[in-house]
């Protein structure tokens, strides 16, 4: 419960004293809502084809023009932030629940560490891209095994911070007096070691929720995401290529979408780190 009252106080200092990550988690609710309410942002389908509107520039009827097919652009990028979102707070979570569970595994349980941390070390010697597109090639390409395959990208580095944190905390009174006294294992991880690395996890996972999206329109981006016509930023982008110098909104709209949403991010991650770090709140 003290943990959580310092969370509910720092988040409190974050908004007060961080304006540059008041403004980035303004950007990021506005995106969950757009996602949320998308339907009811929109006009049109988001897969409606109509030839006879291909390639127009941004107008009343279409604010983002259209695409090679006639498809409202502004329609497929709002649809598109729920494709990505959802993609990266899915994978996001699972990474967190599965590395936290590893990290916490390898830091209490000597027998367990040189195993799990061998395996996240050789994970880790790989970019995180690479270990996406080696678990595509052999699933397939659809939107659930993109979220398996940043998933897996996003384990080990949830793994090696719980780690690292778990050696530290073990170390505290308050969890050589439970050990002490005979308390359980599983008892003494839940209520005294991960309240006090919670913190840490969720600066870490607002900070990989960017990494995420961008990694997910990567994919899509070089043909191994979502499956057309399906609205996602990557695969936006890479229709555009071929038709950016005819109608170069097919790209900047997406893109400024994918910039703006890896913008609110990365700066909300910063500012939840500075509020939630004490170190970093003195400094």
């Amino acid at each position: 419960m003290d943990t959580l009252n310092h969370i509910k106080n720092n988040f409190h200092f974050f908004f007060k004293n961080n304006k540059l990550g008041t403004i980035g988690g303004i950007i990021v609710i506005l995106f969950i809502l757009i996602a949320v309410f998308a339907p009811y942002l929109v006009t049109y389908s988001p897969n409606q084809i109509d030839l006879t509107s291909a390639l127009k520039s941004p107008s009343k009827g279409h604010i983002f023009g259209t695409d090679n097919n006639g498809r409202d652009i502004y329609t497929r990028v709002v649809f598109g932030s729920r494709i990505s979102l959802s993609i990266a707070f899915i994978s996001v979570t699972l990474g967190a629940i599965i590395g936290v569970t590893l990290g916490l595994l390898a830091g209490w349980f000597k027998r367990s560490e040189m195993i799990i941390m061998r395996l996240v070390d050789v994970l880790l010697s790989f970019p995180g891209i690479i270990v996406a597109l080696t678990i595509i090639s052999i699933l397939g390409t659809d939107v659930k095994n993109m979220i398996i395959a940043v998933t897996f990208s996003q384990i080990p580095q949830f793994a090696r911070l719980t780690h690292g944190q778990v050696l530290s905390v073990k170390e505290r009174e308050f969890v050589t007096s439970s050990v002490t006294v005979g308390a359980d294992d599983l008892w003494i991880m839940q209520k005294c070691i991960l309240p006090n690395i919670l913190s840490s996890i969720i600066v870490q996972m607002s900070i990989l929720i960017p990494s995420a999206i961008m990694m997910a329109a990567s994919l899509s981006f070089l043909g191994l995401g979502v499956r057309p016509p399906t609205a996602e930023w990557g695969s936006m982008l890479q229709d555009s290529v071929k038709w950016f110098r005819m109608a170069p909104h097919m790209m900047i709209f997406p893109g400024l979408a994918l910039m703006l949403v890896v913008f609110g991010f990365n700066t909300l991650g910063d500012g939840l780190r500075v509020a939630l770090d004490p170190r970093m709140k003195n400094r």
